[in-house]
């Protein structure tokens, strides 16, 4: 924390006032996150903003998605249209990701004392299930929307397309079978979802403006 706040310093004598308020917001992110969550482990909205998913100093999903928005700043000054579609595909993105996550490893979170969303779910786990569905959706609509706002071209929109595709399949497939094996298909496509979904950008970018 002392060093992002430096950090932040630097932003201010150096870039932009855009680019150094959004360090800033960044970093109390991360502080907020080291102040409560070691004492947030029982909680099961823990899980649902991101407070011991994976680890007790563990950044909620704010403060996570918040870094296209400094880059963009310090890029341009600004922050625009395409650093908000960033940080909306990035914030969606963890929910699904880290609700299966936390399906697979339920016992060893008992264990621990943490009170993750499928431990304190229904036997049936319809609420787990329904957050992974709800958030897969948004996300998949969060990465398609910067074409249909002509941000992005036809091929960051094949790009987005194919990885929905294999997302939402490996997702439909967890979700009807419940299975250890599925979900373990469903988490390596989130891991693989975000590098494509860049890679995409950075396509449509270099081959638009090369």
């Amino acid at each position: 924390i002392r060093r992002s706040w430096c950090g932040t310093c630097w932003c201010s004598a150096s870039s932009t006032p855009t680019a150094t308020t959004s360090s800033g917001f960044q970093v109390q992110g991360c502080g907020a996150s080291q102040d409560h969550e070691p004492a947030d482990p029982e909680s099961e909205p823990g899980t649902r903003y991101g407070r011991a998913i994976r680890r007790p100093h563990a950044q909620p999903p704010l403060a996570r998605a918040i870094p296209p928005l400094g880059g963009w700043a310090a890029a341009t000054g600004e922050i625009g249209a395409g650093a908000w579609f960033l940080f909306f595909i990035l914030f969606f993105w963890q929910h699904p990701h880290f609700y299966v996550i936390a399906w697979m490893c339920k016992d060893d979170y008992a264990k621990a004392g943490y009170k993750m969303l499928p431990i304190v779910d229904a036997p049936d786990g319809r609420w787990t299930f329904f957050n992974i569905f709800l958030f897969m959706f948004l996300l998949i609509a969060a990465t398609l929307t910067p074409f249909l706002y002509k941000f992005f071209g036809l091929i960051y929109l094949t790009g987005a397309l194919i990885s929905a595709f294999f997302l939402f399949g490996a997702g439909m497939s967890f979700l009807i079978s419940k299975s250890r094996e599925d979900a373990l298909s469903f988490l390596k496509a989130t891991v693989y979802y975000l590098p494509a979904i860049f890679f995409s950008i950075a396509l449509d970018r270099w081959l638009i403006n090369p």
